[in-house]
């Protein structure tokens, strides 16, 4: 009978049942629990409890219906918030054993200078014994033709050692990845893989494109396999369309040197490694620190005060964008805050609702039923509506995702947040719904399983044990709302912050602007054409109908690609060893303040006898003039 639960053993002969009462009382908790898990009706048992509380729960939907709904909305806030943190800094690279895959950095003066030369790379590759399947690669834009007489198109993806794919255990799915040979010899081996995505968008899926030549930087190239469609790039943000080897640099980018991958200051390469099994991270950067010391004696003029650095792929991503771990770990915050007070609202309407039964939890404990199993039953239903929880906040969360996914990146380049609820997600919501029943559910139960059997048989709406317990229950609501009155406080803060920005405005005209990039040295234009390029195209421009005046910008406000450029004011004394301030810059013409609709608060803007001979000048904002 699922009302009695699990009775006691039938008594000996010869025994009292005072004797026997003893005994079972001298048995510990956990010699209970090992016998009721030996029990050959423990999955009976658990059935009988199943059953129970789900006819509990049914008979009271007004109470289930607030529990789940409670718990809904707390699990659902923490998957949607997890995969927003996951697609900014927690994802995994999409490749094999990404645990293993490590960041070598460089360092410069105390300060993170992030990619290597291919001269370093190759040094650290031959010497390192801690770390094997060094890889280096670096984002690159590139004019794709698809004949030799097309309009080009500009491109981005990797250029990158011949070892990728071997290394990151990255099988094609259409052909082969690069032979070892292909990545020996400068500007020898023309070939390239395309990226997923850019053969479904330019060849339709062809599977004969295997062989066929596509044009890149006006160079001729053999196309020999095609990525998989989980593998974008070695950035979690990066799409790449192509994967071209790191020995076609020269030619690519129309540098007549052939050795410039022999530069030691020409860092433009990242570089991930895999740890040897059986070795630390601590073992790998002691290594790392060796090498580049010698580095350092050997060519000091270059690498003097340079060093390197050995991070998970999460530690790197926390290091090269900040922000991002930032808003990540403030969104899991909040997320389980609310969570935590929706765990207290339904551990608050448990206890509620334990007046109503004290008299039948008093009936089963005086029929027999252990307090273990009256704890078992109890943790069942909490269990139950945390699971019927979990599902619901599913659906909160796919809206949350949905509503992620709407977020678009203002960028050339192929960038952007992939959010799904993927098995990580998943597996993040049963953690997020067991730990509700822990919170949620274990205390009542251990309150409503012991009751005063006295009173409670006597009185219908018997609470015995709560009014002697209502502070935990006040303790409960007073925390509830002092976390609601932070999340609030939290949320009107930043909504008053973000209307501050708008409303205050950009400081230029945002509408009727018209913005397109070109790249002159993909087509290999020489420095005097580029200059002739753009001459004319801003000429043509400011005389198209329609048009009130263009300009030429090198970098636009709050474009995604900022160049910096390092200074130092005058008058002023650097500390001892330290590197020049830095600041964002863009190269501008004459014309920009006027197009853009911004107003100089004092001085002149540009004119066009501000060319080479002319005496250097440059006009910085109100905040660099404050500082």
């Amino acid at each position: 009978n699922p009302l009695r639960g699990q009775t006691r053993p039938a008594q000996a002969s010869g025994s009292s049942p005072l004797e026997n009462q003893g005994q079972a009382g001298r048995l510990s908790y956990l010699e209970q629990i090992v016998n009721s898990l030996v029990s050959p009706t423990q999955g009976e048992a658990m059935i009988q409890d199943v059953r129970y509380a789900l006819r509990m729960l049914l008979k009271n939907p007004a109470f289930t219906l607030v529990a789940v709904l409670s718990l809904a909305l707390g699990t659902g806030a923490n998957s949607a918030m997890f995969s927003m943190a996951d697609a900014l800094v927690l994802r995994p690279l999409p490749v094999a054993r990404p645990s293993q895959v490590l960041t070598v950095s460089s360092q410069t003066g105390g300060f993170m200078a992030g990619n290597l030369s291919y001269a370093d790379y190759r040094d650290l590759r031959d010497r390192s014994k801690t770390l094997h399947d060094m890889v280096a690669f670096d984002i690159m834009s590139f004019g794709y033709a698809s004949t030799p007489d097309a309009q080009a198109k500009v491109k981005y993806g990797l250029l990158t050692t011949g070892n990728l794919f071997d290394a990151m255990g990255i099988t094609p799915e259409l052909g082969r990845a690069f032979r070892p040979d292909e990545d020996q010899v400068p500007g020898r081996d023309a070939v390239v893989v395309l990226g997923h995505q850019f053969w479904m968008d330019e060849f339709g899926g062809d599977k004969g494109v295997l062989g066929k030549t596509v044009r890149l930087n006006g160079i001729d190239f053999t196309v020999i396999g095609v990525a998989p469609e989980e593998f974008t790039s070695m950035d979690q943000y990066f799409k790449s369309a192509l994967f071209v080897p790191s020995m076609m640099l020269a030619r690519l980018s129309g540098d007549h040197d052939a050795n410039i991958l022999e530069k030691r200051d020409d860092r433009r390469f990242s570089v991930k490694a895999r740890l040897q099994l059986g070795l630390t991270q601590a073992q790998a950067q002691a290594e790392v620190s060796g090498i580049g010391h010698a580095l350092a004696q050997t060519y000091p003029a270059i690498e003097h005060d340079q060093t390197f650095t050995v991070r998970t792929e999460l530690q790197a991503r926390m290091d090269r964008s900040p922000p991002d771990a930032a808003l990540a770990a403030m969104l899991m915050m909040l997320a389980a805050a609310v969570l935590l007070v929706s765990c207290l609202n339904v551990a608050n309407l448990l206890l509620s609702r334990a007046r109503a039964r004290g008299r039948e939890i008093a009936v089963r404990l005086a029929m027999g039923a252990g307090r273990l199993r009256l704890i078992r039953q109890l943790l069942t239903e909490s269990f139950l509506i945390a699971l019927c929880g979990g599902v619901c906040g599913l659906l909160f969360a796919y809206l949350g995702v949905l509503t992620f996914s709407n977020i678009r990146i203002p960028s050339d380049m192929p960038i952007g947040l992939h959010f799904s609820l993927d098995y990580r997600v998943l597996a993040y919501t049963l953690a997020a719904s067991v730990v509700a029943v822990l919170l949620f559910g274990l205390a009542p139960a251990l309150q409503i399983s012991r009751p005063d059997l006295v009173p409670a048989l006597k009185s219908a709406d018997a609470d015995s044990s709560g009014k002697r317990r209502l502070w935990g229950r006040n303790l409960m609501v007073v925390a509830q709302v002092a976390i609601s009155l932070v999340l609030l406080v939290i949320s009107g803060a930043l909504y008053h912050g973000f209307n501050q920005l708008l409303g205050r405005g950009l400081g230029w005209r945002s509408d009727h602007l018209l913005m397109m990039s070109f790249d002159p040295r993909l087509v290999r234009y020489t420095d005097s054409q580029t200059q002739e390029f753009y001459r004319r195209l801003v000429e043509r421009a400011a005389t198209a109908p329609g048009v009130k005046s263009a300009a030429l910008a090198s970098e636009i406000p709050m474009g995604m690609n900022q160049n910096q450029l390092s200074f130092i004011p005058e008058g002023y004394q650097l500390p001892k060893d330290s590197p020049p301030l830095v600041c964002f810059s863009s190269v501008i013409d004459e014309h920009f303040f006027d197009t853009m609709g911004m107003t100089m608060v004092s001085g002149r803007g540009f004119r066009a006898s501000d060319t080479t001979g002319a005496p250097r000048v440059v006009i910085v904002n109100e905040v660099l003039a404050r500082k």
